[in-house]
């Protein structure tokens, strides 16, 4: 299951959807550590804790102030404790060697103008699974929301060499928000450009592989994502309620089934997303992981 939590402020809704949805692995981001705007929770620690799993958190962000400016204007007088939100993998199955791969160093947070000062850039955490006697790594992913699709592309490279530094060729699940909004960074500054954009290709919001370069770096190298995810879908209310497919998974060496997304709307401006997969293993038999 791959969730952008959305700080996890919304604690309790969202512990109650992931026991509900009854993940065995959990690819999440957007997780505080310490955060005013999550009551100074380690979000991800309270949440394994209460699901019974393990978790391996990666720090994305050192947090300079108390967020974006909604956030400021919420909390104003408060302070964080620590400061701290990231990526992590939470699963009922033992983690195997979890390791943080930092996918970009541009450093475009550390800038009072975004209105959200941090230090930091975007993740993957990853660990090794095992699936019916399979290792599969699995990744969890954030990628740039603030850069464009070549950007991400880059992103994607290196999260790809990070993981055939572990398995080779071998069976990976990476999942996530890709921020797969198909936008130029400099467009993002500009609604009359973006408005403009979407007139011209409604379509791009919900399809968007045709514009994310991205997703021919990963079939590059033996991924998919048709079987993995449900066709015409969205899974993220952006500015106004629009409608965007950001969050994904890709997959490689193994069976996807039964994908789907999950609403998640009174949690998170993000839905989840699920999938059960099965390595390909000749004559092997049992069942997958979800």
């Amino acid at each position: 299951m791959g969730f952008n939590a959305e700080r996890g402020t919304r604690f309790d809704g969202i512990e109650r959807l992931l026991r509900d949805t009854r993940g065995e692995v959990l690819l999440l981001s957007e997780m505080d550590h310490g955060m005013a705007r999550s009551a100074q929770r380690h979000v991800t620690r309270e949440l394994s804790y209460r699901l019974g799993h393990q978790y391996a958190y990666g720090i994305e962000f050192v947090e300079l102030g108390l967020g974006s400016a909604s956030e400021q204007e919420r909390h104003r007088g408060e302070e964080n404790a620590v400061g701290h939100h990231g990526g992590a993998i939470a699963s009922a199955a033992a983690l195997r060697d979890p390791e943080v791969v930092r996918l970009e160093t541009r450093g475009y947070w550390f800038d009072p103008v975004r209105g959200e000062p941090r230090i930091g850039g975007r993740i993957a955490v990853l660990a090794g699974i095992e699936v019916r006697g399979v290792e599969v790594v699995v990744a969890s992913v954030h990628l740039h929301s603030h850069g464009g699709p070549g950007e991400r592309a880059e992103e994607m490279a290196v999260l790809l060499d990070a993981i055939d530094g572990r398995c080779g060729g071998g069976p990976a699940v990476i999942g996530g928000d890709l921020n797969t909004h198909t936008f130029e960074a400099e467009d993002l500054e500009d609604v009359d450009v973006l408005i403009a954009g979407v007139r011209a290709r409604p379509e791009r919001l919900v399809d968007p592989v045709p514009h994310e370069p991205l997703f021919e770096v990963a079939r590059a190298r033996g991924f998919e994502w048709e079987s993995a995810n449900p066709p015409g879908t969205t899974t993220c209310r952006g500015p106004g309620g629009t409608a965007v497919r950001l969050d994904w998974f890709l997959v490689r060496g193994v069976e996807a089934s039964a994908p789907e997304v999950i609403d998640a709307a009174d949690v998170s401006d993000h839905d989840a997303i699920a999938v059960t997969i099965t390595p390909r293993v000749p004559g092997a038999r049992g069942r997958g992981g979800r």
